[in-house]
């Protein structure tokens, strides 16, 4: 470990941070978007902003936030695929939805701890 590494980490965290806060913000919308025309527009900005994530999570070594940002890419990839999408409901949503938001806030206190 050399002198720049705890200057590395705490500056690392904002990425990830930020990510996550605005895919907390962006993923419940689905939800109310889900019969409108630009949902495939959201659905591939949150893929973007996760894949994003678990790559800036792998590379600062924030395990647990790269596993988060990949169960939701999956959950994103099956909203996409077309036979999904033709069995999409909103009950369907909402649980995945909800699974992720608590991944997430999870996800959000792994890295406010002191992972120096």
């Amino acid at each position: 470990m050399n002198d720049l590494t705890p200057v590395l980490v705490v500056l690392g965290r904002e990425e990830p941070r930020d990510l996550m806060n605005g895919i907390k913000e962006d993923l419940p919308v689905l939800q109310d978007d889900i019969d409108e025309t630009d949902f495939d527009a959201r659905v591939a900005e949150l893929f973007m902003h996760a894949h994003t994530l678990k790559g800036t999570s792998r590379t600062i070594g924030f395990e647990e936030v790269e596993d988060t940002a990949a169960n939701l890419e999956r959950f994103l990839r099956r909203i996409r695929h077309p036979e999904f999408a033709g069995a999409l409901d909103g009950a369907v949503l909402s649980e995945g939805i909800a699974d992720l938001l608590e991944r997430l806030d999870r996800a959000l206190r792994y890295i406010e701890q002191d992972r120096l």
